[in-house]
């Protein structure tokens, strides 16, 4: 042979020629020739118009949870400002316009088609007003978050816009003025203040209702090369005030633990990550100090606790109160403990 080796492609198999004893050749298999696999992952420091595949509902990001579709915050946030000009503009036309009706067949499509388009592919490229915010938000640092709530939010979504539609063909302005001003309520408090209804709804109903995986604004992001240097930080503030909960403002769970303490008349210092300058700092700290990825972080006599549940596991043992008082932390309901619910 002129060659030591030569390759025969059979049904998926790789044989190697290989030369016998006999001067004759042999067929040794080498396993299953395997396609290789696309690589979909994407650099999330800057904004990103496509995604990969282009269909995709957002992007895997670098260095973030892997599988996991995200979208960018700012881009969302952005899209929703748009939208809820728009529904200012229905709403006026509502108000005003003798014959409305014109509005199922112009504004309304276009709304319903960008929703639902939103929901399956994501911003881009069938969301028109997906398109307009990702343009919008293009230079400003993105802020990836996941998308599988804003899919669920985004299907409420077209099932409003559908509504709206349907009492305007059927000449229901009033009704169809009240579903506009939840748009409008809706909207702005995306836009405004960052604060998604839908998405709170999958956190809080579905996920425990399906089983889902818990939501995922309550986990910090906490960078694979970070500083510890707020370690010291965490440590002097967990000794200066003997009750600190380290919380995010929208963080469900958070709102759940704090109005356990509220309740119980427990004046608690709060640092709330999402709005302090050195989140993945703060984050870094928590985890090294305790081990929690998870937010809220609760410290007692500068101790962890753990998170909401944790807290309410101490509570309905009997256990919360007594600590606190142990620690010097006045909790005057606590009396009131046996007539308290979680």
């Amino acid at each position: 042979f002129f060659f030591e080796k030569r390759f025969i492609i059979m049904s998926s198999q790789v044989f190697v020629k290989r030369p016998g004893r006999d001067g004759g050749a042999t067929d040794v298999e080498a396993g299953p020739s395997q396609k290789p696999e696309l690589d979909s992952t994407q650099d999330g420091t800057g904004s990103l118009f496509w995604t990969k595949p282009w269909y995709a509902l957002g992007s895997q990001i670098k260095g973030r949870t892997a599988g996991e579709i995200y979208m960018n915050d700012n881009a969302v946030r952005a899209r929703a400002g748009l939208l809820n000009i728009t529904a200012w503009v229905v709403f006026c036309l509502l108000l005003t316009s003798d014959n409305p009706q014109f509005l199922s067949y112009t504004i309304g499509p276009v709304v319903g088609w960008d929703m639902l388009a939103a929901s399956i592919f994501g911003l881009v490229p069938l969301s028109p007003y997906g398109v307009l915010g990702t343009l919008l938000a293009w230079n400003a640092k993105p802020v990836w978050k996941p998308a599988g709530p804003k899919r669920f939010a985004w299907s409420l979504g077209v099932g409003m816009v559908t509504t709206c539609v349907l009492l305007g063909q059927f000449r229901l302005r009033n009704a169809a003025i009240a579903v506009n001003l939840a748009c409008i309520t809706l909207t702005w408090l995306e836009a405004v203040l960052g604060f998604c209804l839908g998405c709170w709804t999958w956190n809080n109903v579905m996920v425990p209702l399906l089983g889902k995986k818990k939501c995922a604004e309550c986990t910090m992001d906490v960078p694979k090369q970070g500083t510890v240097a707020r370690v010291k930080e965490v440590q002097d503030i967990t000794r200066q005030h003997p009750l600190v909960v380290f919380s995010k403002s929208f963080c469900p769970h958070c709102q759940r633990a704090k109005g356990l303490l509220e309740q119980l008349g427990a004046p608690y210092q709060v640092v709330e990550l999402d709005k302090t300058e050195d989140k993945d700092g703060y984050a870094m700290a928590l985890v090294e100090l305790t081990g929690q990825r998870t937010v809220p972080n609760i410290f007692i006599g500068g101790h962890s606790i753990g998170g909401a549940d944790d807290t309410f596991k101490l509570y309905d043992e009997g256990k919360l109160c007594k600590l606190l008082v142990q620690e010097g932390v006045p909790a005057p309901n606590c009396s009131a403990q046996a007539e308290l619910g979680p």
